[in-house]
């Protein structure tokens, strides 16, 4: 009864009222699993208050009782707003298993983020599961050769090694690093180097 009384306030217009009722949700642990999805549409809320509510709520239900939220939370990773993209990733950081499907992309969500440091986190986990990306994916991380933080390019520059001969199958993408050799910062310029070296000899320029 109380997980229906506090979901029926979760669209209230008062925004107090659906931040009291997203940490219902959240205080009520499993009871609330079958109201996990509707809860996940909060991470959308227009009040950022809210959103990190939701995405704490989701946290406490856990992998095994938040699962239905998995497929709400990943759409909304292509929300045009970055805080709704922010709010969804973290929330399937915390879903398990069930959102694993999901773990490229909530990556990918956060490269266009305006914050350097998410940003290049978001490379530094991709370059991790390279064997898993899509090649628009790829390609999304490769675009930021020429973001304007040194930390992001140093990020992608050490990526390369890792998407190997994936890169070298894309004439774009070996251009790109060759962008990266001649970076202004010399710790990018150098990590690009590194990576071309280290390359399978078909990634190699002739």
């Amino acid at each position: 009864i109380k997980a229906e009384r506090h979901t029926a306030l979760l669209r209230d217009r008062s925004e107090g009222v659906r931040l009291t009722a997203v940490k219902g949700l959240g205080m009520l642990g499993t009871a609330a699993a079958p109201n996990a999805g509707t809860l996940a549409e909060r991470l959308a809320d227009r009040s950022e208050s809210v959103r990190l509510a939701a995405v704490q709520a989701l946290e406490k239900l856990g992998e095994v009782n938040g699962a239905e939220a998995v497929p709400i939370a990943a759409a909304l990773l292509e929300d045009n707003l970055q805080t709704v993209r922010r709010a969804a990733s973290a929330s399937l950081a915390h879903l398990g298993q069930a959102a694993r499907p999901h773990l490229a992309a909530r990556h990918v969500a956060l490269l266009a983020d305006e914050n350097c440091s998410m940003r290049c986190s978001a490379v530094e986990e991709l370059g991790e599961l390279a064997g898993e990306l899509r090649p628009e994916q790829i390609a999304a991380v490769v675009a930021l050769r020429i973001d304007p933080h040194w930390s992001v390019r140093l990020a992608l520059a050490r990526a390369f090694r890792k998407f190997g001969p994936t890169v070298a199958a894309d004439p774009e993408h070996s251009q790109a690093l060759d962008i990266l050799t001649i970076d202004k910062d010399w710790r990018v310029a150098r990590e690009a180097a590194a990576a071309r070296a280290a390359a399978p000899h078909s990634f190699q320029r002739t």
